[in-house]
């Protein structure tokens, strides 16, 4: 029992410092494992480390789809309203006078009158019915235009953007000549989207 118990201990007097010696070889181990990459500058004679950094590849802003007729939405980009326009034989009609956007969707009907129709668009301050109109070709003219599309024969649809459009006053008409004259026109209004909305 005497033996058992000095061979014990003269084996946990060996114990401690081999456990230490190991704990230091794994220390030493690790950290230069660890070590950056160094490069020596030939101007200076001094070993630096390496910096590598990535280069982040530029990504595009998604696109974004209108959603349903009549509602807005925040989509990545630019927020979107999408609005209903009617165009038939004196009348034009939009579905919403006030819109918080920064680009509009006129999802446009063009009535069964049997002619053609055309969409434009300006940004005008005053009178909606007071825009300068040409008296030989009866056109609206003299204006800075936000959309002005080609002309379309009567019962077809077509969606026209504006993108980007600025807060404020517009008017919205066909300038095939006369139509204008004729009541073919309505006022709306762009305003910024409230603050903190997701583009």
């Amino acid at each position: 029992m005497a033996l058992r118990k000095t061979i014990c201990g003269q084996n946990r007097r060996w114990l401690l410092p081999l456990v230490l010696l190991g704990g230091m070889l794994l220390v030493a181990a690790c950290s230069s494992s660890e070590a950056e990459p160094t490069t020596t500058d030939p101007v200076l004679s001094a070993t630096q480390p390496v910096v590598t950094t990535a280069t982040p590849s530029p990504t595009p802003l998604p696109r974004k789809t209108p959603s349903g007729t009549g509602t807005g939405y925040y989509a990545p980009g630019l927020i979107a309203k999408y609005t209903k326009v009617r165009i038939s034989n004196g009348s034009l009609t939009i579905a919403d006078a006030r819109m918080e956007a920064e680009e509009v969707y006129f999802e446009t009907t063009f009535g069964d009158d049997g002619g053609e129709h055309q969409v434009s668009v300006v940004r005008w301050d005053g009178d909606p019915a007071a825009l300068p109109v040409d008296a030989s070709s009866r056109q609206v003219t003299g204006v800075e235009f936000q959309l002005n599309t080609a002309p379309v024969e009567s019962g077809n649809q077509q969606l026209y953007e504006v993108e980007p459009i600025a807060p404020g006053k517009y008017v919205i008409f066909c300038n095939m000549p006369g139509h204008y004259k004729s009541g073919e026109f309505a006022g709306f209004e762009v305003v910024s989207p409230p603050p903190g909305a997701t583009r």
